[in-house]
């Protein structure tokens, strides 16, 4: 059981570092999939994070994401698919692209404030 908690540990960590790299260099040398790609990994960050806390047993709402490694898995890919989709959107329009980036990132937002107001 201690060993889970040092790899949630180190995978939050390593997150987080990536991810405040990510938002070093993106904006310069990116387009706006940064958002995406950064909230998705605050996302995991946090909802590993707050597993780990477990304080009031707290568990995955989404039944097809309580295996931590199933968990990790489906967010890379369905990370993927949204850069692609943005990616395909921008090369039709790209006001349309940057619109679905924001709302993409903001709801990331929300989801990652929600992980971190339920460990206590």
């Amino acid at each position: 059981m201690r060993r889970r908690h040092s790899l949630v540990a180190a995978l939050v960590c390593f997150a987080l570092a990536a991810a405040c790299l990510f938002l070093l260099v993106a904006p310069a040398r990116c387009d706006d999939s940064w958002m995406i790609v950064v909230g998705s990994a605050a996302d995991l960050a946090s909802t590993e994070y707050a597993l780990a806390q477990n304080p009031t047993g707290l568990q995955e709402g989404n039944p097809l994401l309580r295996d931590q490694a199933g968990r990790i898995a489906i967010k890379v890919a369905s990370t993927a698919v949204l850069v692609y989709v943005y990616k395909r959107v921008k090369r039709e329009d790209p006001k349309k692209a940057k619109v679905l980036a924001i709302v993409v990132g903001a709801f990331f937002v929300g989801v990652t404030a929600w992980n971190v107001s339920q460990v206590r």
